[in-house]
């Protein structure tokens, strides 16, 4: 099917270059050169603008955002999650719980990986625990008191893993801006923060954790090319779902079983 549709655009450009050269010779014997040339273009440029609009319509009828069971260990060497809290107070009384459930246990366990907006980054990392070496956290303010115990974490169940230094932005809550642009910095910049080890196809981002905002944010900022989301069902946070979403994932084809969406 892609084939065809190939062979179909690549036909409409010929046809439509014989048409302009037909079309220019035999204006040439009716007008000057230059008019017939004039005149040949300006059909060219408006053929042009009639393929180019109906490959835009064919794509705009396509779309859809596809989902697919994500195993655990995937190719994936790094994460981008969401941090957030339920206030900054609410926070602080948390930090020394969660620093002794650290501390108290021998292995990571589900009172670590349930923990509201803590836990989600815990469960993303386990899930990718094979290959996983680096791990970007974008955090609101108010989760600041839940550094210190998700560093003592990696620290003890990651020791390979490579925590980021976490990039906290303001306003999680009404303003998209700031999410978006923080969450492209990281991906610009993690070839050099990590000696060319991860590269943009390599990072998975995690939608799951954060608020709403952050998640629209981030899931905006993951439309270009080779970039990746994933989050992980409400019902038991068990399964992890890849979620496709981008024009060139669109265009090449769906691969492996999938189920799809209307967008």
């Amino acid at each position: 099917m892609e084939t065809l549709e190939k062979i179909r655009n690549v036909l409409g450009w010929v046809i439509a270059v014989v048409v302009v050269g037909a079309a220019t010779n035999v204006l040439s014997e009716y007008v000057p050169r230059y008019l017939a040339v004039a005149s040949g273009l300006a059909l060219l440029i408006t053929l042009s603008w009639l393929l180019v609009s109906s490959l835009v319509r064919r794509l705009r009828a396509s779309r859809s955002v596809t989902t697919r069971i994500l195993l655990p260990d995937s190719r994936f060497k790094a994460l981008i999650c969401c941090l957030s809290a339920p206030g900054a107070e609410e926070a602080e009384k948390q930090r020394q719980q969660l620093l002794d459930e650290v501390e108290r246990a021998s292995m990571l366990n589900d009172t670590l990986k349930n923990f509201t907006g803590f836990g989600s980054v815990l469960r993303a990392a386990e899930h990718h625990r094979k290959n996983l070496q680096d791990c970007w956290l974008i955090a609101s303010e108010d989760s600041r008191p839940y550094f210190e115990p998700l560093e003592s974490a990696f620290r003890k169940f990651f020791p390979n893993v490579v925590l980021h230094k976490p990039v906290t932005v303001r306003d999680v809550y009404a303003k998209i801006d700031d999410v978006y642009q923080k969450t492209h910095m990281i991906f610009e910049n993690c070839e050099s923060e990590t000696d060319g080890r991860i590269k943009p196809p390599d990072i998975i981002t995690d939608v799951t954790g954060g608020t709403k905002i952050m998640s629209i944010a981030v899931a905006m900022a993951c439309l270009d090319a080779e970039r990746h989301l994933q989050y992980v069902e409400q019902k038991t946070r068990k399964d992890f779902y890849e979620i496709d979403i981008t024009w060139e994932k669109i265009i090449r084809g769906h691969r492996g079983k999938r189920s799809d969406c209307a967008a």
